[in-house]
């Protein structure tokens, strides 16, 4: 092969469209070869299993008066030879004449030959034995011929042949390949492949200025005007670049100014969902948080208290006789008064506590604590800074009645903490007001008490 064919052949196979080809090519030319060798090996198969039935049969038939004539003769030497005779046969490996009484004449055997196919057990009728009654004269029973058959030898020659045969249809198949793809090669893929490196290597200075070159294909059909409308195409592409150029230059200059517009109206957009954000989860009138914040603040203590132990107190505060505030001095000095609560409770908060406003004159925290008594204690502090806070108008001092309920290791939900808060702040009510008392039974009692 010279060096020419060799750079032909390593450019053919460089195409991907070339490579394709050739593995389609591959496949049906083998599935092709294989089929027809496999119908040649079943039509090879049938013949054999019935030569050899045939064979088999003749032999059996002719040998069986011979067999018959031993047996009532009691003649072992004749037994003998009938049955070297019959062992000579591939498929027989065995052979004894049995009389009435478990008698044998003529005991025969050879060696079995194995048969290397895998899974051909059952081919040519596999091991079998024949048992053959004998009459003297077609009347009298005088015994039987015993037959030990084994169709290795058959099988074994059948699978040589059945190699040879599909080692050759596979020969066939890829001689087959190998002109299909020359012939496809010339007429398709050669073209196409030279256009498609034509495409991808052009430049924009190849047409826009440039002449065309003429198309390579040198058969007037449908490659060559594939070849020729791509050409006229490309140069008339080539002739809008500068256009193109231009509008990407104005759409470049277009996008920079919507891109500050973006910026500009996304920051507004940030700042604008900042102040709704403050909007929606804090209270309006005590700058505390709201009944959502709180709700969506809890579950991570209740995460904390699970994972690691962290323990946590729901502490519900509610004003006492703030209604009458309200009648009495107006709504504005209730507001007063609410403010001024929010902001004693912001400014004795500790780091990591939640408080919030849950709604009318009722505040609710999550205190970090670790015991009944720790938790009872910071409401308690809460009560007596309260009671003596100050508020400008207000005739008596404020009082407020406190629930509080301790975490429990089967909390799985913060809305039972605050169910139980909630019933403890009812019995703080209950009692007398201005006092604390936790969900179980009162642990700090009020002045006076």
């Amino acid at each position: 092969m010279t060096a020419r064919s060799l750079c032909g052949l390593r450019a053919a196979f460089a195409s991907r469209l070339a490579r394709r080809q050739v593995r389609l090519v591959l496949v049906v030319a083998l599935a092709l070869g294989w089929l027809l060798s496999g119908v040649q090996i079943a039509i090879d198969y049938r013949n054999d299993r019935q030569s050899q039935q045939e064979s088999l049969d003749q032999l059996v038939t002719s040998t069986l008066s011979t067999a018959a004539s031993a047996a009532w003769q009691l003649d072992g030497h004749l037994a003998r030879v009938m049955c070297e005779g019959l062992i000579a046969h591939p498929a027989i490996h065995g052979c004894r004449l049995r009389l009435p009484g478990d008698i044998v004449l003529g005991d025969s055997r050879k060696p079995q030959v194995a048969a290397w196919l895998p899974f051909s057990a059952g081919l040519f009728g596999g091991e079998r034995r024949l048992e053959l009654p004998l009459r003297h004269q077609g009347q009298q029973p005088v015994g039987a011929l015993v037959l030990e058959i084994s169709p290795a030898n058959a099988i074994n020659d059948f699978a040589t042949r059945m190699l040879v045969t599909l080692l050759a249809g596979t020969l066939r198949a890829l001689a087959l390949a190998l002109v299909l793809f020359a012939a496809f090669h010339a007429l398709t893929i050669r073209p196409i492949t030279r256009l498609s490196r034509f495409l991808v290597e052009a430049g924009e200075r190849d047409f826009a200025t440039d002449r065309p070159p003429r198309p390579h294909h040198r058969h007037d059909d449908e490659i060559r005007t594939l070849e020729a409308t791509t050409l006229k195409l490309m140069h008339r592409l080539g002739s809008r670049v500068e256009e193109l150029h231009a509008a990407k230059l104005a759409l470049e200059e277009t996008n920079r100014h919507q891109e500050a517009r973006i910026r500009e109206r996304t920051l507004e957009l940030e700042r604008t969902v900042q102040a709704m954000k403050r909007q929606a989860y804090s209270d309006p009138l005590t700058g505390l948080d709201n009944r959502r914040a709180f709700f969506e603040a809890a579950p991570r203590y209740l995460e904390h208290w699970q994972r690691y132990g962290e323990g946590f107190a729901v502490i519900l505060a509610d004003l006492d006789d703030f209604k009458a505030i309200n009648d009495r001095l107006g709504h504005d000095q209730g507001d007063r008064a609410l403010c001024a609560v929010a902001a004693l409770l912001l400014r004795t908060r500790r780091q990591g506590d939640v408080i919030a406003r849950f709604g009318g004159e009722e505040f609710i925290g999550l205190f970090k604590v670790s015991t009944r008594d720790a938790a009872l204690e910071a409401a308690d502090r809460l009560r007596r800074e309260v009671a003596a806070l100050a508020v400008e108008g207000l005739t008596r001092p404020l009082t407020v009645s406190i629930g509080v309920a301790l975490v429990r290791p089967d909390d799985t939900a913060i809305d039972g903490l605050v169910t139980r808060a909630d019933r403890a702040l009812y019995r703080a009510k209950h009692d007398g007001r201005d006092r604390v008392r936790d969900d179980d039974r009162p642990q700090i009692p009020s002045p006076g008490e």
